[in-house]
């Protein structure tokens, strides 16, 4: 088997600190407008500052969609089908027309096809940046790949007997990936449960032991993906955890939150639910459905820098999808779901710490299926 981590791929060189709406947006613009212009029917007009009056045209821009129902920025967001939605680029915005904003949150580059009238653009056609069609990759490797997140291990909800079930289940996996949230904010688990049994088990061991405990009799290779409780940055791209964490374990590889592996070949992207559940609060979408918006957007973070906080060096979005995934898969969803998108194993994974529900995927077969563990 050939594992190969790549960390470099959304690592962010150490630069000054940036103007990270300018030039997150503008690269941002730039690389998705390379996937979008080729289709755009003629006139196609490059600045939105040129687009003339009662002329059907085409432009492409970034969506800022301004909730009707926030009087400040602070303001929670709110789901709202009366929100209006402009487009803008470097020259300068305007209010559309005929574009849901139930379907859209700020951040997405898109292009369109309408008329300016009155100082509104009137769209009749939207133009996504999509994901190309892959073919298919024929696996047939005798690998299987469990897949668990937000185990919130030091968290009074962790139920560690289930969290030992799945992990004593792992004698004939290659590979383990946990996504997002190993780690919880909460410092103890005094207040786990009421049974005693259980609880002087667990009561005041560290986080380290309580990973030793889990990871003891797991031989396979382990890829720790971190997620917004985690101990590392918690701007993105965020960086892999300290290796210290995993001290006396091994075959510990942390990787980058979103993150960038292949296997024998077979390219996986996966990342905690962060910009999953961003556009899951702004839209119509469900979290699987969110995932796949993503890849149709080609944005891995596109609430960035507008709710996720963007590295302070960084000086363009390189969490822009460039190449298709064979598996893209998101962490922290509310339920297993499974679905192939222009041949791309699209795969949300439910929170462990709530439901209790780990994923296999078995690449010489090609199925990928939930396990729920009890005590």
């Amino acid at each position: 088997m050939q594992l190969v981590i790549n960390n470099d791929k959304f690592k962010v060189p150490n630069n000054k600190p940036q103007s990270h709406f300018y030039n997150i947006m503008t690269s941002r613009y730039r690389q998705i407008s390379a996937f979008i212009s080729e289709r755009l029917k003629q006139p196609v007009f490059q600045r939105i500052s040129d687009i003339p009056q009662l002329v059907t045209c085409s432009v492409i821009g970034t969506i800022d969609k301004r909730p009707n129902n926030r009087n400040s920025t602070i303001d929670k967001i709110e789901k709202d089908c009366n929100d209006k939605i402009f487009l803008e680029d470097v020259s300068g915005r305007v209010l559309t027309k005929g574009i849901s904003p139930m379907l859209y949150i700020t951040g997405v580059t898109i292009g369109v096809t309408g008329i300016l009238k009155d100082h509104i653009f009137h769209v009749k056609k939207v133009y996504e940046p999509l994901i190309e069609e892959i073919p298919t990759k024929l696996l047939d490797f005798p690998l299987k790949i469990a897949i668990v997140s937000e185990l919130h291990i030091n968290s009074p909800d962790f139920d560690l007997p289930s969290a030992r079930n799945f992990f004593n289940s792992l004698s004939d996996i290659s590979i383990l990936v946990v996504i997002g949230s190993t780690f919880c904010s909460i410092n103890t688990c005094g207040d786990l449960a009421d049974d005693w049994a259980i609880k002087k088990d667990i009561v005041d061991i560290s986080p380290m032991q309580m990973l030793d405990i889990l990871f003891e009799n797991v031989k396979c290779p382990k890829i720790i993906i971190p997620g917004v409780t985690d101990p590392t940055e918690s701007y993105w791209p965020q960086t892999p955890l300290n290796k210290l964490f995993f001290h006396g374990i091994n075959e510990v590889h942390p990787a980058s939150n979103p993150a960038l592996f292949s296997i024998n070949d077979i390219n996986f992207v996966c990342c905690s639910g962060d910009s999953v559940r961003d556009i899951v609060n702004e839209t119509s979408y469900s979290f699987h459905e969110s995932q796949i918006m993503m890849l149709r957007w080609r944005l891995l973070a596109p609430s960035m820098p507008y709710i996720i906080r963007p590295n302070p060096s960084m000086i363009e979005d390189n969490l822009v999808i460039d190449e298709a995934p064979n598996f893209f898969i998101c962490g922290g969803s509310d339920s297993f779901i499974w679905s192939e998108i222009c041949g791309i194993n699209v795969i949300s994974v439910p929170s462990f710490y709530q439901t209790h529900t780990a994923i296999f995927a078995d690449l010489k077969t090609g199925d990928v299926t939930s396990q729920t563990f009890t005590k």
